[in-house]
């Protein structure tokens, strides 16, 4: 079900996504590491991630094609190094799955 948050209409999908990225960025910044082990349940992929990662503001961009419940989220380092994040829907919830720099 859609809803309108200043103007703009968010499909609760993108809503459930968001409030996930929000808490990965949180949970990274200060060290919690049980709360990022819910959002990135591989631990390599945890291990990787840098604490300075941070919302870059960029669209999203699912892919319905290939896998429709995964959808890249662009962020960037403090250096300004650009990351791609891939997220995954897992039921109600969404799970950072793959995260690389992209240059």
């Amino acid at each position: 079900m859609p809803a309108r948050v200043a103007r703009r209409q968010y499909n609760a999908w993108h809503q459930a996504l968001h409030h996930s990225v929000s808490g990965l960025f949180a949970a990274l910044a200060s060290g919690d590491r049980a709360s990022l082990t819910a959002f990135v349940p591989d631990a390599e992929l945890r291990r990787r991630l840098p604490a300075t990662l941070a919302a870059e503001p960029a669209c999203d961009a699912p892919d319905p094609a290939g896998d429709p419940d995964a959808v890249s989220v662009a962020a960037v380092e403090s250096e300004r190094r650009p990351w791609s994040l891939t997220w995954r829907r897992a039921g109600r919830r969404w799970q950072l799955v793959s995260a690389t720099p992209v240059l």
